[in-house]
């Protein structure tokens, strides 16, 4: 097939332009899948159930510090009246009876009092995991933002460079003969369609040429397109 050098030349550009753009559009699929985002979305999905699970904890702990705490007052109270009873007491039976009751009462308190002290305890223990737990979630929240952030920018500057890059490939085509052009994009369909031949060395397939077809490719009119027997690339030969 026919063409001139000049035309021939203008290939390597389009080829250029090929792998750049097929870099383009890999950085942006890259981008798209947000792999790294994905590990920060899943991070944050566990330090915020580790949050909710602390703070229920915390939550439940403070209802059953309010109940005991509710008994106890309640306890008090009853050992306030028995006593008071007892003090105004005459009879040795009821005096018995009331005495009964106190050391049963003052028992009682001492147990929820103990009850109390160790949920008091847990309380500011799930407390203090629940903050650490809470500020886990705010740094990998900010992280997750930062990062879909810098990504998103990221993507704006490839896909604006992919634009780019197609743009000036399809100037560059614009000025290949029809024919040419043809056969440049069925042969860029498989693989790089066109390369330089540096010594007997294919710049597409990076293998060397045998000493007879190299010899057929220099042979080949320098009007005319010389192919790679290996890959079929356009060999350019300037």
């Amino acid at each position: 097939m026919k063409a001139l050098p000049a035309m021939q030349a203008l290939l390597l550009d389009v080829a250029d332009f090929d792998l750049e753009i097929a870099r383009g559009q890999q950085e942006v699929s890259r981008l798209l899948k947000g792999e790294h985002i994905a590990l920060l979305r899943d991070e944050l999905a566990v330090v915020n159930e580790q949050f909710l699970a602390l703070r229920n904890s915390e939550e439940n702990l403070q209802q059953e510090i309010r109940k005991v705490s509710g008994d106890l007052d309640s306890v008090e109270k009853r050992i306030a009246h028995d006593q008071v009873l007892l003090n105004a007491s005459t009879s040795s039976k009821d005096i018995d009876g009331i005495e009964h009751e106190l050391r049963s009462l003052r028992q009682r308190k001492s147990d929820l009092e103990d009850t109390e002290l160790g949920l008091l305890e847990q309380l500011d223990s799930v407390r203090a995991a629940r903050l650490d737990a809470e500020d886990n979630k705010a740094k990998a929240s900010a992280a997750l933002n930062d990062q879909e952030s810098s990504v998103e920018a990221l993507l704006v500057k490839a896909r604006s460079s992919l634009s780019l890059s197609q743009q000036q490939r399809a100037t560059k085509v614009a000025l290949l003969p029809a024919e040419l052009s043809a056969v440049y994009e069925r042969l860029a369909s498989r693989g790089v369609a066109a390369a330089r031949l540096t010594a007997r060395d294919c710049g597409a397939c990076r293998i060397a040429l045998t000493a007879a077809a190299y010899d057929d490719v220099v042979a080949t009119p320098a009007d005319e397109i010389a192919t790679c027997p290996n890959c079929q690339a356009i060999l350019i030969r300037q």
